[in-house]
């Protein structure tokens, strides 16, 4: 990446850390048990339409449609995203976060993306 003034970023950077804002996208590179990548939102919705059987609601925001099944399928909604946004298998690219001088990660992904990369990156480091 270039930055308007490298020198003072990295300064910055190596005296004081840095924070991570990750949101939607960020996992686009990371796969399920299945080896299918994460679902975006909208594809999150299809598949919950289908799923449910909730064609009636396809012209509903992702979120309306997870606050119904919150209320009507609780268990059966939560019991698909950990399924599948527990991530088995990521791109070796996500290596460049444990290289940073981070602070704190703050994310609204529900996907386990970072942690997954930080446990690879302890095995990797015993495996030596």
């Amino acid at each position: 990446m270039r930055f308007e003034n490298q020198k003072a970023f990295e300064k910055l950077i190596t005296n004081n850390g840095m924070n991570l804002f990750l949101g939607a996208g960020f996992s686009v590179l990371s796969y399920d048990k299945e080896d299918t990548k994460l679902m975006l939102g909208f594809e999150l919705k299809e598949y919950l339409i289908k799923h449910f059987e909730l064609e009636k609601y396809k012209s509903y925001s992702l979120p309306k449609i997870a606050s119904h099944l919150k209320r009507t399928r609780k268990s059966d909604l939560y019991y698909i995203l950990k399924d599948k946004y527990f991530v088995d298998s990521f791109s070796h690219k996500y290596n460049c976060i444990t290289k940073l001088p981070i602070n704190n990660i703050f994310t609204t992904n529900i996907d386990n993306l970072c942690e997954s990369v930080l446990v690879q990156r302890e095995l990797d480091k015993r495996a030596l």
